[in-house]
């Protein structure tokens, strides 16, 4: 079990990681993925101080 406190609210979406199966940690790893991505395409354009992400 992961060392996290729930419920954790990303983005004002309430994501509890005790209620999470696999299909649901599935959808989340490919949210985050393209997440990261777009940050990454996003930061390429403009200065890495405007986009602040909390993990």
């Amino acid at each position: 079990m992961l060392k996290c406190p729930s419920p954790v609210i990303i983005n004002g979406i309430r994501v509890d990681f005790l209620t999470i199966g696999r299909d649901q940690w599935r959808t989340l790893r490919l949210f985050w993925s393209a997440l990261i991505l777009g940050a990454d395409l996003f930061l390429s354009e403009r200065e890495p101080a405007r986009l602040g992400i909390g993990v």
